[in-house]
């Protein structure tokens, strides 16, 4: 934890300077009303890495609920916060640094937390203990890649909608995202629970436990589906009240292509899960970087049609990281 945390923490320093390197070559901005609000986003980041680092440590040694609770007292702070600070101030740093302090409580009490719930005695008498174990750096270094390449996807999305369709075109992009993504990012937080528990069952002596986790897999996937559907359905509703009925009339089939694409998606959550609690990190890892190459290549393909063909693009991205299954079945007939 403590190398992850030291490794975060040089990332972000060297975030901040090449930021604050960048603003000093752009003549158009500000640069003394630049700095502060990037320095505050700098350390958020670190905060938030240190949460992620302490939250994975808490469910590794199967402290869900500790985490969870952490989670969501933080997250009815965030907004009680945030809101006050738009009412009382109504500035869009105040929100930012309001934002900025909650994260950084959660992830101080998080890491407290984790420190005290996984409490080792002194290992000075063992020379063998290493905290830079070769074993847990190629692992990380993999997890790494599939962080990276998954950031790297997102910006590209980005990128190439404002690129090709322009800035009024992302900012409709963006909005309908946040409502595709947010089914995901639900039960994407939910299915963690199941990397413990496959590496619990591989490791097992039941000869049908592949099968189980095949199965789960599966069932799993076709469950977590229903949610994006029924949300696709309330899609026109959802941005009618939270934008504009002008908005929704415009946007509400781009929002449904966007919830579609992540609804295939989430279909993969449980056996992404559970791939990576059998050991096969790797072959997680090489499925995604190949689901987003090619996700992103056929949309730019398509977009010379329009950005609905884009959107839909995305759902390619689902069925290559789904060809893990295949691996599990290999390994359920094995057993026969």
């Amino acid at each position: 934890m403590l190398v992850v945390t030291a490794a975060s923490l040089i990332t972000t320093l060297a975030l901040f300077l090449l930021s604050a390197f960048s603003i000093e070559i752009i003549p158009s901005l500000d640069h003394s009303n630049a700095l502060l609000p990037i320095a505050v986003v700098v350390a958020l980041m670190f905060a938030q890495e240190l949460d992620s680092v302490s939250g994975a440590s808490l469910k590794s040694q199967g402290y869900f609920n500790v985490s969870a609770k952490i989670d969501i007292a933080a997250r009815l702070l965030w907004v009680f916060t945030v809101a006050l600070s738009a009412t009382f101030f109504k500035t869009a740093f105040a929100c930012i640094a309001s934002a900025a302090i909650c994260t950084a409580l959660k992830a101080i009490i998080k890491s407290r937390a984790t420190t005290k719930l996984l409490q080792t005695p002194p290992t000075r008498k063992n020379k063998k203990t290493s905290c830079l174990d070769r074993t847990i750096l190629s692992t990380g270094a993999w997890y790494w890649g599939q962080a990276l390449s998954s950031a790297a996807f997102t910006a590209a999305d980005k990128f190439l909608v404002s690129s090709l369709f322009g800035l009024e075109a992302l900012s409709s992009y963006a909005i309908c995202s946040q409502i595709a993504q947010f089914a995901h990012g639900i039960q994407s937080s939910a299915g963690q629970i199941l990397l413990p528990w496959a590496s619990r069952e591989a490791s097992s002596d039941n000869k049908n436990k592949n099968k189980k986790l095949l199965r789960i897999a599966i069932l799993g996937g076709l469950t977590c589906m229903i949610l994006p559907f029924t949300l696709s359905l309330l899609a026109p509703y959802i941005l009618k009240v939270w934008i504009n009925p002008e908005f929704s009339q415009t946007n509400s089939v781009l929002a449904i292509a966007l919830i579609f694409s992540y609804a295939m998606l989430s279909a993969n959550i449980p056996l992404h899960y559970i791939l990576l609690g059998v050991g096969e990190l790797k072959l997680v890892t090489a499925l995604n970087i190949a689901g987003g190459l090619i996700s992103i290549i056929i949309g730019w393909t398509l977009a010379s049609s329009d950005i609905i063909h884009f959107a839909l693009a995305k759902s390619l991205y689902a069925p290559i990281t789904m060809l893990g299954a295949l691996r599990l079945n290999k390994k359920t007939s094995n057993n026969r």
